[in-house]
């Protein structure tokens, strides 16, 4: 196949032949045939650049010997290979061994900053630590000073609020001690003045249960009220106090439903009607006119107490410190206690001069949130 016509060879061949191609022979060749064609390579006649065949030896085992003892060739891994090697490549291993030493001394340096900023963040984490357990102190002795100011404020609201149920009881047992001495006690008078010691008695009792409330911190007993009806209540209340029924003229033009304690808003009520009575008989007004008018927005209640007095720019200044009284039997706590009250049910009070010269006293409470969702619905339906 595909047969080279070239008379230099004696042997038939395909491809062109090249110096150092060998002829193998297997194992179980037989030896007379191996000998035949070695003889017969042999005696051809060298080519014109001297080329002829011979006879290579088996140096397998010879090989295998070298390797074992790892000489000669197999000599890779002896110290002469390895001062060879470090001879020829000393500047790449320097190079190696320069990066190998920059890699160790950033490690180093790493782990030192890590180190530092550890440290600094456990100083900074005792310091953390130190100021919360100050602030926590610190926010214990405010709470200890809130329930001492609280513990004042409560002392205030007995000394100012029990003073009127007990006076009227007083009044009630030596009113009658004189009837029954001169003789003109009877059943039906007797009937009806204890009627009124009672509700004196359950006035008082009622503060001093909310005053036992504060003291142990229980719930702020709050419930969803009426405004007017708390309004309508308070008045009444002050009317039977006073014993008289002054010219209090009312203007609810809504129920506003708040979420609100009705003893602390009472007590608010009645101590503004008795703080608006007195100054219209100390400036002895010929016509005493106070007005209780409840409005409501989207949002809010807005109760104003208004009276008919003389109010100087002097006097409505006072009116921001509560704690000084004009009056001579006064504490000075009246106005304290109502503003502490209305502001803890998240309103605010406020103190102005009326158009006719005289104080007039604006307290705004938050709606209560049903009736909020109410009052939306109304608007949108009106708004349809």
């Amino acid at each position: 196949i595909n047969l080279q016509p070239e008379d230099e060879h004696i042997c038939l061949h395909s491809t062109a032949l090249y110096p150092n191609w060998s002829i193998g022979s297997s194992p179980n060749l037989p030896a007379a045939y191996v000998s035949a064609v070695t003889a017969a390579l042999i005696h051809q006649k060298p080519t014109a650049l001297g080329i002829h065949w011979s006879v290579a030896s088996d140096y397998t085992e010879l090989d295998t010997l070298l390797r074992a003892l790892n000489l000669g060739a197999y000599q890779r891994f002896s110290r002469l290979w390895f001062g060879r090697m470090l001879h020829e490549y000393k500047y790449v291993l320097l190079g190696a061994g320069a990066m190998l030493l920059l890699l160790l001394t950033y490690t180093y340096l790493v782990s030192k900053l890590v180190e530092r900023r550890t440290r600094q963040l456990r100083v900074s984490l005792e310091r953390e630590n130190k100021t919360f357990q100050e602030a926590k102190a610190a926010n214990e002795r405010l709470l200890r000073m809130q329930r001492a100011g609280v513990v004042g404020q409560v002392s205030g609201l007995i000394a100012h609020e029990l003073n009127q149920p007990l006076a009227s009881i007083k009044l009630y047992a030596r009113a009658l001690q004189r009837a029954s001495e001169a003789g003109t006690l009877t059943e039906a008078k007797m009937k009806e003045v204890l009627e009124e010691m009672r509700a004196d008695a359950d006035m008082a009792s009622a503060i001093v249960d909310r005053v036992r409330q504060y003291a142990k911190g229980r719930d702020s007993g709050r419930q969803t009220l009426a405004l007017s009806e708390l309004a309508a209540k308070s008045i009444r209340e002050f009317n039977r106090q006073t014993g008289s029924e002054s010219g209090i003229v009312t203007r609810f033009n809504s129920r506003a439903i708040v979420y609100v304690n009705a003893l602390e808003i009472e007590l608010c009520i009645v101590n503004l009607l008795r703080n608006a009575s007195e100054a219209l008989t100390k400036q002895n007004i010929k016509h005493p006119k106070i007005t209780v008018s409840i409005f409501e927005d989207a949002k809010r209640a807005e109760l104003r107490i208004c009276d008919n007095g003389n109010l100087s720019e002097e006097k409505l200044s006072l009116f921001n410190e509560p704690t000084q009284s004009d009056k001579s039997s006064g504490l000075g706590l009246g106005l304290q206690i109502v503003r502490g009250i209305v502001e803890n049910h998240g309103g605010k009070i406020s103190f102005s001069r009326n158009n006719v010269g005289g104080l007039s006293v604006l307290i705004t409470l938050p709606l209560h949130e049903a009736n909020h969702g109410k009052k939306a619905a109304e608007n949108a339906h009106t708004n349809r």
